[in-house]
């Protein structure tokens, strides 16, 4: 078991991010980072988008998007529920079900030294946990191979240079 704190922040647009850090000890443990002042702050990208430089998988109930970071710290994870999503009560709730996931999935399955930020979508409200879960899980999977695919091409293009 582990101990939680966060420290949600508004942004202009009325989506309100989290961010959270993960570190891999005897399990959960959550220790609430520089909390951002908008979404793009959590994975360092321009203002332009969340992820404008990162790797993106979308999922019926979130977007997540993932960006690495050069420093040695351990995953940090941001939720963001725009205002198009419904009332205050239904992003909290949806924030509610992203947190939750994000406690229940792998730990080891997210990559250090990354940022990910989970974008929620009103579907997430009605969408099974179980289901959801199976998404995230699925979604971190597929940001491990488009990471992968991209350091082999580096690579490849690297030595044949």
């Amino acid at each position: 078991s582990g101990t939680r704190s966060r420290n949600p922040t508004s942004t202009a647009k009325g989506a309100r991010s989290e961010v959270y850090e993960f570190k891999v000890n005897l399990g959960y443990s959550f220790k609430t980072a520089k909390a951002p002042t908008r979404t793009t702050d959590a994975t360092g990208a321009p203002e332009a988008g969340a992820a404008a430089g990162g790797a993106k998988a979308n999922a019926t109930a979130f977007v997540l998007q993932a960006r690495k970071r050069d420093d040695n710290g351990p995953a940090r994870i941001g939720f963001t529920v725009t205002r198009k999503v419904g009332t205050a009560t239904e992003r909290n709730r949806i924030r509610r079900r992203l947190r939750e996931l994000v406690k229940r999935v792998d730990p080891l399955s997210m990559r250090a030294h990354s940022d990910y930020v989970l974008v929620g979508r009103r579907t997430a409200l009605s969408r099974d946990f179980a289901i959801m879960l199976d998404d995230l899980q699925s979604a971190l999977n597929r940001l491990e191979r488009q990471s992968s695919k991209t350091f082999t091409a580096k690579t490849t293009a690297s030595k044949t240079t």
